[in-house]
């Protein structure tokens, strides 16, 4: 059958064209431990990463956990609001995520609130939200905070519907996987 020959011609290949197949390993280890210590090329990873069509939602997800955990525990912990959005910064891995918690930051230095930062406008008819790496209701809820004074509150509590939410994501996504999976195993043996 062709696949019997295809993994004997794969067998052959490793046994006799070892060498290549070293060096070529080899070579793009090498590359990618120049390049990939570049700024621009993370950068270009995680914005790729963000925008896959499956595993994007994990990647923006996980990001916003990371930062509300971080915000929200540092808060409660009476750290200053600057001081805890420039720490919540270091914990996010997503340099896009840094880049845009440590730009609302600076707005909210410069006397902006955190909602503005976030690009939520709600002086117009029709609400307008411009902002692609958080969502329209974390804005919302970072407005209510503002409104009530209770943004450790809210955060906690969009901290763990986030969680919840990504974990049923991911359980789903493995479920749905589970037959190809079946399938590929069954093709190899």
């Amino acid at each position: 059958p062709c696949l019997t020959r295809f993994i004997i011609w794969i067998k052959d290949f490793l046994i006799n064209e070892y060498i290549i197949l070293i060096l070529v390993f080899l070579w793009i280890f090498i590359i990618y431990n120049i390049i990939g210590k570049t700024h621009v090329w993370k950068l270009y990873l995680w914005k790729l990463a963000i925008k896959m069509p499956i595993f994007g939602h994990i990647v923006k997800q996980s990001n916003i956990i990371y930062f509300t955990n971080a915000f929200t525990l540092l808060m409660d912990s009476w750290v200053l609001l600057l001081e805890a959005l420039k720490i919540s910064s270091q914990v996010v891995p997503n340099i896009i995520y840094k880049k845009e918690v440590v730009r609302i930051k600076d707005e909210v230095e410069s006397w902006l609130s955190i909602s503005k930062s976030l690009w939520l406008n709600l002086e117009y008819d029709t609400n307008i939200y411009l902002n692609t790496i958080f969502p329209e209701e974390f804005a919302y809820i970072v407005n209510t905070w503002e409104e009530t004074w209770t943004l450790s509150w809210s955060l906690k509590k969009v901290w763990e519907n986030y969680d919840w939410e990504l974990k049923i994501y991911i359980w789903n996504l493995a479920t749905m996987l589970e037959p190809f999976i079946i399938v590929i195993v069954w093709a190899i043996v």
